[in-house]
């Protein structure tokens, strides 16, 4: 899933394009997914997914690198135990880096672009469950997101009174060039201008659109089970007792 998010990122025609969460949240996905590849082989979804590894590294690449003049790409996570302005002006380690910018920065205000705080361990991918000849081409891609990682940009801007401050992270190549930072946070500041709104709209409507699917799933289980009792040739009670939901739901 986040292998099609980023390949739809990176074919995205806009200017500035928002991601949900860290810059560094898909590699962290793609090495669990393929460790537990070997496990569940037998799957279509684990074959569809070792198929399209290659092309869903190439977009992580795109996004990461930023070497198009005329797109942004830039992720602004919720959360984050990341502490790079914390460290920097010796805040306590309780002490979060968003909760006290959003009361220092006044409405306009960002800082400086620095770089991201890295891990205890150096960034790793599992390569091993892909075949020897996409393992190849994969590791070449590898190496380029794992060194382009290692400059991730970070910076916090507050753009209105009602808004707390929001983590950026960007590209190396975007944060050091101020007519591309100025359009990035232009870009942001004119996403957030509905109060009743707490982060870029793209976002807040991308989250009301994931949390609204569970309403559905009713739907496509009736369907199912309709589809299937015409054809099936045992007692058709089988097959509503095993698509029966198991879980009380909602009668609001």
């Amino acid at each position: 899933m986040i292998g099609m998010e980023l390949e739809l990122a990176a074919q995205a025609p806009h200017e500035v394009v928002f991601l949900d969460g860290s810059l560094t949240t898909p590699l962290i996905y793609f090495n669990q997914a393929l460790n537990k590849s070997r496990d569940t082989s037998h799957l279509r979804t684990t074959a569809h997914f070792l198929e399209r590894t290659i092309s869903a590294l190439e977009a992580y690449l795109t996004i990461l690198a930023s070497t198009r003049s005329d797109r942004c790409w830039l992720a602004i996570p919720k959360y984050t135990t990341r502490r790079e302005i914390g460290q920097e002006m010796g805040w306590p380690d309780m002490y979060d880096d968003r909760g006290l910018l959003s009361f220092l920065l006044e409405p306009g205000e960002y800082t400086s672009p620095r770089s991201l705080q890295q891990p205890s361990e150096p960034w790793h991918l599992n390569l091993a469950p892909l075949e020897p000849a996409t393992k190849e081409a994969a590791g070449r891609i590898k190496e380029k997101v794992i060194s382009s990682l290692n400059e991730i940009q970070v910076a916090y801007y507050r753009p209105y009174p009602w808004l707390p401050a929001l983590r950026i992270e960007m590209s190396r190549a975007v944060a050091e060039n101020k007519q591309r930072l100025a359009k990035l946070l232009h870009g942001v500041r004119h996403q957030c201008g509905a109060p009743a709104v707490m982060e870029p709209y793209p976002l807040y409507m991308a989250d009301r659109m994931v949390k609204h699917l569970p309403k559905a799933i009713p739907t496509f289980r009736q369907v199912t089970s309709q589809h299937i009792a015409e054809t099936y040739q045992g007692n058709i009670g089988e097959i509503f007792l095993g698509l029966h939901g198991y879980r009380t739901e909602s009668g609001v």
